[in-house]
């Protein structure tokens, strides 16, 4: 039986993913939906009757879940067609204004749970398998006031990269989603504050359709997406421009 394991798949992008796996993916069989709240997973699993759902409620940010996770998979030995590393958290403000458990968290889950997933994943997967981790526009530069976050997600991008090339040989692709501004859950309130500056002028992606084209261009062989002119555009400022001139701009 192949299945398809999506993280973070209780609210915003994560459950995009699962709708657009039950619709444009028949080849996987069970989607394993990864998240803290088991209880709105299970109600996500309810919408899908014509696929097989199995929730499955970890705090990926906690040492505890990798053993819990580890175990479910050695039980059943799937067959992983499609893994989307898509658990992440954020907190937005001055990194010496911020209590330390919120910026830990971010590290734990976003670098930590990410690694520890795709680490435990690996071996069920096979040649034509998907690895696709959602990384960040932040991770194409540092941005004040969200620093570690995008420090988290920094490292997120150039582990793709790197994991990308050691997979080759197994036919396995990475690939690195960078979504932009989402107005999802995790963002909720985020705007017009006091920590967001140039943000509230960033356009709005699409979640449905980032889902399912991040998705599209994993399944060709891409090596990453970005959704959007703007967001492309940034990309390749950030890779030509000093990172020192774009968190002056960033910081305004």
């Amino acid at each position: 039986m192949s299945i398809a394991v999506i993280t973070g798949s209780s609210s915003g992008l994560g459950k995009e993913y699962v709708d657009v796996v039950v619709n444009e993916f028949p080849e996987v069989d069970e989607i394993w939906m990864v998240a803290c709240r088991l209880e709105r997973l299970n109600e996500i699993a309810k919408q899908y009757p014509q696929k097989k759902c199995k929730a499955i409620g970890l705090d990926l940010s906690k040492d505890e879940s990798y053993k819990t996770l580890g175990r479910i998979l050695e039980e059943n030995k799937p067959d992983i067609k499609l893994l989307i590393s898509n658990s992440g958290v954020v907190t937005r403000g001055n990194f010496d204004e911020a209590d330390l458990k919120s910026q830990i968290t971010m590290c734990d889950l976003n670098v930590k749970g990410s690694t520890a997933v795709t680490h435990l994943c690996l071996p069920y997967m096979k040649k034509g398998s998907i690895i696709l981790e959602t990384c960040s526009t932040s991770a194409f530069a540092p941005n004040p006031h969200l620093n570690v976050y995008s420090a988290t997600k920094a490292y997120l991008m150039n582990f793709c990269t790197g994991l990308r090339q050691e997979l080759k040989p197994r036919g396995i692709n990475v690939c690195a989603v960078h979504p932009g501004w989402m107005n999802t859950e995790m963002n909720v309130g985020a705007r017009n504050t006091s920590h967001t500056g140039v943000s509230n002028f960033l356009p709005e992606v699409n979640v449905k359709k980032l889902a399912s084209k991040s998705l599209a261009a994993a399944k060709k062989g891409k090596a990453s997406y970005t959704q959007g002119v703007f967001y492309k555009f940034y990309h390749l400022l950030a890779k030509v421009l000093p990172h020192t001139l774009i968190v002056k701009f960033s910081a305004m």
